[in-house]
């Protein structure tokens, strides 16, 4: 999963603690990581083999934080059924605590958002590797350090710059 990108989709600082949090759930045969910020979601779905069906809604930053560092293999994740999820990934187990996911909004209906994505995951890495390395790095330009997504229809052109070159996808 690119969590990355949902962790930063996911608001930074919200009254509203859920808009701070990625929705974990299954739904078929599928582990499906969502994230808004009340004007963009975005939602990404991958095969997993699920022992039983939920949902956990966890802190995106922390989140993301944890899932970078974890050791390349099999993960695990289990929630308690009170708000907390354990990740297990080798002999590394992080435990965090996140809030109800039935306070987590639904996904947007088209119209009630400014833009909604849902990428195949591979896809989307794809995309990010040939764009994001052209974003700056330069710390006083903060609009140059971000990817545009743009969606027209069914597609998404992701952009990118650092002022003097520009990448497009």
């Amino acid at each position: 999963f690119p969590v990355t990108i949902r962790s930063q989709v996911a608001a930074r600082s919200s009254g509203t603690f859920v808009l701070q949090c990625l929705l974990l759930e299954t739904v078929g045969p599928d582990l499906v990581l969502t994230a808004t910020n009340l004007e963009v979601a975005m939602r990404a779905k991958a095969a997993a083999w699920i022992q039983e069906r939920g949902a956990a809604a966890v802190p995106a930053g922390r989140f993301g934080k944890v899932v970078q560092e974890l050791p390349e293999g099999e993960v695990t994740i289990e929630t308690d059924g009170n708000k907390n999820v354990t990740l297990t990934a080798g002999s590394v187990v992080v435990r965090l605590s996140g809030t109800d996911p039935g306070n987590y909004l639904p996904w947007p209906k088209l119209g009630e958002v400014e833009a909604f994505f849902e990428f195949v995951p591979s896809e989307l890495k794809e995309a990010l590797s040939r764009v994001a390395p052209f974003a700056t790095e330069d710390h006083g330009r903060h609009v140059l350090r971000n990817v545009l997504f743009e969606a027209k229809g069914n597609a998404v052109r992701l952009v990118a710059s650092d002022g003097r070159r520009v990448s497009v996808d």
